[in-house]
Parts: C-alpha cells; structure tokens; sequence
C-alpha cells in the first residue's frame, strides 16, 4: 500500500490562508485532538489564482474541502476526521481536523532524526510505515510528526477518483 504526504498542487489550484488575526487556528488543528466546535467564524482567503477544486491547498496542514466534496465523502471520512465548517466568498467549505493519530511509522527501518536531549523527533527523512496499522485507512498522522503532517492512502486515493 502506498502512503502520500497530503500536499494539494497550490500552484496548479487555488489556496487557502488565514488572516493574522486568525491565525492561532492552525494550533487547534495540529494534534489531533477534538475540536469543541462545528463551524468556525472566521476570515478564510481562498486565492483568486489558479483552477477551482473541491480540494483545496492546505494552510497550516489542515486541509480543506469544498461543503460538496464533503458531502460525497464524509461517510468515509467521518471516523478519521473532524469537520468543521466555515463560510468565505459565500461559498462553503470544510476544515478537516484529522483526528487519527497513529503509531504506524517502522522505526528501524524509516530513517529519523532526533533530538536526544529532549527525546523527540524533529525530522523524519525516509518513511517506512506499517502496513497491517495503516492498511484500513484513509488519512492520518502520525504520532511522531501529529502537528505537522498529513497523510492519505492508496484507498483515500481510489476513493477520490471514484468520486470525480
């Protein structure tokens, strides 16, 4: 099974930021924990540059979908993430909090950088994952890197293209 970093194409596709003033969000999302909240008031950018998609690029590593990209696949989705939902340009979107955070990466055979003194892993250069972890989902994180970086499977994969 194929695992991908979650990287939308921003320069192909539009992206999405936050104004400075709401840019603390970020931190609620990057450790896969529940957010105590459905929808969001907050001041979205999505840029005028580049083609529409239902996802979009992310900012802070929280990705987004369009409100109808999320109806066609929240009964996937629904036990790996959290949606929270926001309104810009009169438009709907979706932030997805990715909520399932996992203890997948083969530590012996990825290669990882850590920081001794304060025993925690500050960069991960080759990933090795775990099939028999990973082998049902869609989209995680991983515990070492769970603020930083999201991951999609070969199922995310099939899944979106059986949607388009």
């Amino acid at each position: 099974m194929n695992v991908y970093k979650f990287l939308p194409d921003s320069d192909s596709f539009r992206s999405v930021s936050l104004s400075l003033s709401n840019i603390h969000i970020r931190r609620l999302f990057s450790k896969g924990v529940f957010i105590d909240c459905e929808s969001l008031d907050i001041n979205i950018e999505i840029s005028d540059i580049g083609m529409d998609a239902e996802f979009l690029s992310l900012y802070g590593w929280i990705p987004v979908i369009s409100l109808d990209g999320w109806n066609e696949l929240k009964a996937e989705l629904m036990q790996e993430v959290q949606p929270i939902f926001v309104t810009c340009k009169s438009k709907d979107y979706v932030l997805l909090n990715v909520m399932e955070v996992v203890d997948a990466l083969d530590r012996e055979r990825s290669i990882v950088v850590e920081n001794k003194t304060l025993n925690k892993v500050t960069s991960v250069e080759r990933y090795v994952f775990e099939h028999d972890i990973i082998k049902n989902k869609y989209i995680f994180k991983i515990s070492e890197t769970a603020g930083l970086e999201v991951y999609v499977t070969d199922r995310f994969k099939s899944l979106i293209e059986t949607k388009k």
